[in-house]
């Protein structure tokens, strides 16, 4: 199963609803095509991504068994951990279909897949505003559906299909998406800062009225 159509099981993304049966392909060289239909609104909490009511699935590692050697791939703490990640990948990306390495690009594309689920995780326990978390997760879609475009392109049966593929199409979606993350990353680090800071102011009055106790005895 493509990592894409996981992450679209897992979080309901509007863009899979958009497309009715998406064909997807194992990464391996030579793999035959399946069809996986598209997963459908229901049982999914989109606005909220119900992670409870998923403890029990697989984070998607599993079930995309495939071909491709580009590392184990490191969970992330950070939202801007992830990100920078994201851009080093986009440019990978980019630079292989720019030479026509398909099967090396492919590698890359699916390690966004994996990206994807830490970011909505993460954007999803970050310290965020409603509509700074709208935005974001509307990023990922972005970020999402532009990588799913590459992904059954580099996978399609047709020749011309693969020639064809050209991340410049992609890039001005992609880099808009980055840009709005980039905000959410930001909001992110500052809540955290902020937080440690009143830590730190109630751990000093804490410790200044125990010393003033100390003084009365």
């Amino acid at each position: 199963m493509s990592k894409f159509a996981s992450l679209a099981e897992k979080y309901g993304l509007p863009v899979m609803a958009a497309t009715m049966s998406l064909v997807v392909v194992g990464c391996g060289p030579g793999s035959s095509p399946q069809t996986k239909p598209a997963a459908t609104a229901a049982g999914h909490d989109h606005d909220g991504h119900d992670h409870a009511a998923k403890q029990g699935e697989k984070s998607g590692h599993d079930d995309h068994a495939h071909d491709h050697d580009h590392g184990e791939h490191a969970t992330h703490d950070t939202l801007a951990g992830a990100l920078a990640e994201l851009e080093k990948i986009c440019a990978t990306v980019k630079e292989e279909l720019g030479k026509k390495n398909l099967d090396e690009a492919d590698g890359h594309v699916h390690m966004v897949g994996h990206l994807l689920d830490d970011m909505h995780r993460l954007v999803d326990s970050g310290k965020l505003a409603d509509d700074a978390k709208a935005a974001a997760k509307k990023a990922l879609d972005e970020v999402f559906d532009c990588f799913d475009k590459l992904d059954t392109a580099l996978h399609s049966s047709d020749e011309k299909v693969k020639e064809a593929i050209d991340y410049l199409e992609h890039e001005p979606r992609i880099q808009a998406a980055v840009a709005e993350l980039k905000k959410a990353a930001a909001a992110v680090q500052e809540g955290a800062a902020k937080a440690a800071e009143k830590v730190e102011k109630a751990a000093e009055a804490v410790g200044k009225a125990v010393g003033g106790t100390d003084a009365d005895q």
